[in-house]
């Protein structure tokens, strides 16, 4: 998500120079190292909407979208990361007492569950 709305949060990022992009042109990163059960953040350099030209849409279990996704965490501070996801629909931070992710696809209209225990995910479709 890179929006005039995200500069602010993402302004003391780190800037990942990756060796098949330009130079100059860089990934933010975002560690969350004062949270270090939230994940990793980062976004791309490119704004506007993504082309999806080049993945793939027809998928053997028949999802097409991510429509929401829940991070489990066990602490949530009040800080200028958690503000940004408060506004956001589909991406929730939930206090818990298991580190854990939670991805739905298609609102869950399948009504399907795979869990992935070693990888502390479920994924709804």
């Amino acid at each position: 998500m890179n929006t005039d709305e995200t500069d602010k949060l993402f302004e003391n990022a780190f800037k990942y120079q990756p060796a098949y992009f330009p130079e100059g042109m860089t990934i933010d990163i975002l560690k969350n190292e004062h949270q270090p059960s939230f994940p990793w953040t980062f976004r791309l350099p490119f704004k506007g909407q993504k082309k999806n030209e080049t993945e793939p849409t027809n998928h053997k279990n028949g999802i097409k979208e991510l429509t929401n996704v829940d991070f489990f965490v066990p602490t949530i501070n009040d800080d200028n990361f958690t503000q940004v996801f408060l506004v956001q629909e589909k991406i929730n931070f939930i206090k818990s007492d298991k580190l854990w992710l939670t991805l739905t696809f298609d609102d869950a209209k399948q009504g399907l569950v795979k869990d992935f225990e070693e990888l502390k995910l479920t994924i709804n479709y």
